[in-house]
This record gives structure tokens, sequence and C-alpha cells, in this order.
């Protein structure tokens, strides 16, 4: 499956979806030539994180969501060096509720994440074991999904994703394993129903297309599903979804019984109950692959049940037509 961002950072979060799915603890440490950051995850959750690389501090994260008391906090500065954890020091002094410290907590949490997983050429290792790395963890687990996600869809590249979209219109995308695991995770990164629906059963391109609607938005969370092979081209056995593709268009066209079935109109019953055999081996539910989308497998059934009715109609119309025609036997 093609990627549409930097290889290293999909790797990285390939990596990362890993150890959340494996429910893993321990340090993850995140490199590249100028910055280095480490990540406690307990059973698969961010937890903690320190970073040499610049963020906000707390006091600022405090601040953004107006729960800093300004005053306090100056008062605090000016009586000396923090001790302990500075969480827990801001909020003896009153400069904070522990509450709001909690929150701004997972604040930062989020946004060094964020930011590691875009540090190009970046390398990265993960230590099984204990997930202490000298600073307190958060109550709340940090949805590591949910930041993979939005991470990678500030990176990809939306023209050539476009360019990709447009070769293949004919074509149907399902949810791998992996991508049934981030559906959660999507609906708090998109708020386009119908994308979610459709992301869910399975769909056409040019139906996941249209649900989009051209919102940058939900084309970057389909780049970001493709890049981690999380939404993939379905594979068909013996071309059966291009065979249900072609003949969904004849039965929207109304075609006629014989165009159905693809024989004469004055075809013999014989001849009429071996093409729809022959049409069978490609229609019917059965011969569809485990990972077929639910719209192939609604599409399958509504064909089979017009060859079923195509047959019936042609095996009683040939005998009206020759008898017709004075054609004997």
């Amino acid at each position: 499956m093609d990627a549409f961002a930097s290889a290293r950072v999909v790797a990285l979060a390939r990596s990362l979806l890993a150890l959340s799915r494996a429910s893993a603890t321990g340090v993850l440490v995140i490199a590249n030539h100028a910055q280095l950051c480490r990540v406690a995850l307990v059973e698969g959750a961010a937890r903690a994180m320190t970073t040499t690389a610049a963020s906000p501090l707390l006091g600022d994260w405090l601040l953004q969501r107006g729960e800093l008391d300004v005053a306090a906090h100056h008062a605090a500065l000016g009586s000396g060096a923090a001790h302990g954890p500075v969480g827990a020091w801001l909020a003896d002094l009153g400069v904070a509720t522990r509450c709001a410290i909690e929150r701004a907590l997972q604040d930062q949490l989020r946004a060094r994440m964020l930011e590691a997983l875009r540090w190009r050429n970046a390398h990265y290792r993960f230590s099984r074991g204990a997930s202490e790395i000298g600073v307190p963890h958060v109550s709340d687990a940090v949805d590591v999904r949910g930041l993979v996600l939005s991470a990678l869809q500030r990176e990809v590249d939306l023209p050539r994703f476009a360019a990709w979209l447009a070769q293949r219109t004919q074509q149907y995308l399902g949810l791998s394993p992996l991508g049934r695991a981030l559906l959660p995770s999507c609906a708090t990164v998109s708020t386009n129903d119908e994308l979610l629906r459709l992301l869910e059963r399975g769909a056409g391109v040019s139906q996941l297309t249209r649900a989009c609607a051209g919102a940058e938005a939900d084309l970057r969370l389909l780049a970001t599903l493709c890049s981690l092979s999380a939404l993939a081209p379905v594979a068909a056995r013996d071309g059966s979804y291009s065979f249900l593709l072609r003949k969904r268009r004849q039965l929207r066209s109304q075609a006629s019984a014989a165009e159905l079935l693809e024989v004469r109109r004055d075809a013999r019953a014989d001849e009429v109950r071996r093409a729809l055999r022959r049409l069978s081996k490609h229609a019917h539910p059965d011969v569809l692959g485990p990972l077929a989308p639910n719209a192939i497998r609604e599409t399958s059934g509504e064909l089979m049940r017009a060859l079923l009715r195509a047959e019936a109609e042609l095996c009683r119309q040939p005998a009206r037509t020759r008898a017709r025609s004075g054609v004997r036997h």
C-alpha cells in the first residue's frame, strides 16, 4: 500500500500503534540529530513524557485554559525555586486546582507527542518493563491512536493522494484489522458521520470521495488510513468485484433479462441455466473473500436475485417465441 507521508514518520506511527494494540508497558525513546524525548507507556497508553525540545510549560497550559491564578503564580515564582513535581508544587501554593493541573498536564503530553511524531529523520526504540521516566504520570491515559491519526493527518501529501484516488475510482477499499481498531479514534478526528459509516462497512473509492465533499480534513483522514495500511483495496476472487460493479451498472440501466444473463433472447432453457451457473461463480456472496465490504455483499445479493428472475423469465419466453415463429422440435 502506498504511503502519503514521510517513511520514517509512518514507521514510527505504525510502531506506536503496534505497542498500543499489544497493551505494552515500558519506555519509548524517540530521537533525531537535535532532539530526544522519552514516553512512558502503560498498557499501550501514554502516561508521561520528557523532551529536550522547546515546548510550552505547565503554567502556559493553565493560562491558556484560563485556570491559572496569575497573582498566586507570580507570588510562587518569587517565593523560590519549585520543589518536587511542579504540578503538586503549584497546587500546594494555590496557583491552580489539582483537577486543572491534571487537565493541563494532559494537554501538554498530547502536544509534545504530536510534535515528536512529526520529527524528521527520527529513530526510536522501545524498552519493555518499568515506565518510570522521572516525572509524574497523568491519571487518565492519553489515547495513542487518536494522537497518531492527528499527527499523520498534518503530514500527508494531499495532492499525491488525490492523484492516487483519481486512478482508482472503480476500486473498493476496506478496513484491515488495524483499521477496525482505529475506527473509534477516527470519530474523534472527523465529524463526517456518512464517511465514518462508509469506512465501517467498506465502500468504493468514488463513494468515499463523494462523502468527503472536498473537505480537506476528511481527505487527510483517508490518506492517513491508507498510509498505515488501515484502509486498503480489498482483494477480489476471480475478478468478482469488477464483475459486480459492471453488472450493477446494467441493473441501474434496466438491462433486459437476456443482457443480464449474457445470452441470446431466444436461448434454450438449458443454455439459460448454464449461463446462470457461470455468472453465479462471480456473483454469489459465497465466492467473496472474508474481507468483502458489506456494500459488496449487498450488491451481490441484489444481483443474484436479479439473475434468478431473469432465468425464470427466459426459461418461459423461448417456448412462447418458438411457438409463435412456428419452430418445431
